[in-house]
């Protein structure tokens, strides 16, 4: 199920890169590579014992237009946060019929911009990352400075934490054809 969601999130974030770097106008010289990279993590699910329990798949997906210099003439960033709660008793206590929304497609609705010096939702944050990325080489990225995972050239408009998105991001690089 996790890998067909994956699979169609992926498909969507590459035609809707494909069209605005069409739309944009951005001038790319030769050959247009498109990549996609991703980053899937697991690490805050919780045991059951004697409370219930928490299987949580974090998944970044990155989706790149380089032209053929290498540089990123667009880039599209989304995320999933899959939560399967289950009991102690090993018993799933998650509808299984639930659609798992990506952070971009829930908005203001992911319930960020309370929490944010910025007072900036989780996508905006996103959007200033990509826009920032435009342009960038696999060598700028790699040469990033951050703190605790946060990127120093972007403290006045991205305070996540943007490690996964940039590896994410290197992959689709990587990936690129």
């Amino acid at each position: 199920m996790t890998r067909k969601v994956l699979a169609l999130i992926a498909a969507v974030l590459l035609i809707a890169m494909v069209v605005t770097a069409c739309n944009t106008g951005s001038a790319a010289t030769g050959d247009v590579k498109l990549g996609l990279g991703t980053v899937n993590r697991i690490n805050k699910s919780k045991d059951a014992g004697d409370a219930d329990g928490n299987a949580q798949t974090d998944a970044v997906i990155a989706a790149v237009a380089i032209d053929s210099e290498g540089k990123i003439i667009a880039v599209d960033i989304d995320s999933v946060q899959s939560k399967i709660a289950f009991t102690k008793d090993g018993k799933v206590a998650t509808d299984p019929a639930t659609l798992v929304k990506t952070k971009k497609e829930l908005g203001d609705d992911y319930g960020m911009k309370a929490q944010s010096s910025l007072a900036k939702e989780w996508y905006e944050q996103i959007a200033e990352l990509e826009k920032y990325l435009v342009g960038k080489k696999l060598a700028d990225i790699e040469g990033m400075k951050l703190t605790d995972g946060k990127a120093d050239d972007l403290k006045t408009s991205v305070t996540i934490t943007v490690t996964d998105y940039l590896e994410a991001v290197k992959k689709a690089i990587a990936n690129a054809n």
